[in-house]
């Protein structure tokens, strides 16, 4: 795969602000257009639940098997969301 161009900012300038994230390798690209966190609370390191949660979409993407195809990537959300239901009605 050849990458044209690949370019982030922040809203703030600082790239460690940025809650986008460009992935690509000789499989996979992968494009997040994150979340602007509308609290001011903070994780650890300063990050928002933005930044987070690209980082952890960046890192299954970066684990992905070569086999994957599009629609076993897009069913692992559901799956996780139908898990979560289930929980909630056990509480």
């Amino acid at each position: 795969m050849k990458v044209i161009e690949r370019y982030i900012i922040s809203k703030t300038g600082r790239i460690e602000d940025c809650e986008d994230a460009i992935y690509s390798d000789e499989n996979f690209a992968c494009v997040v257009d994150g979340a602007t966190s509308k609290s001011s609370w903070r994780f650890p390191l300063g990050r928002t639940s933005g930044w987070w949660a690209a980082s952890i979409l960046i890192s299954v993407v970066e684990n992905l098997a070569v086999e994957t195809t599009l629609e076993q990537f897009i069913a692992v959300p559901a799956e996780l969301r139908e898990c979560a239901k289930r929980n909630s009605k056990n509480r």
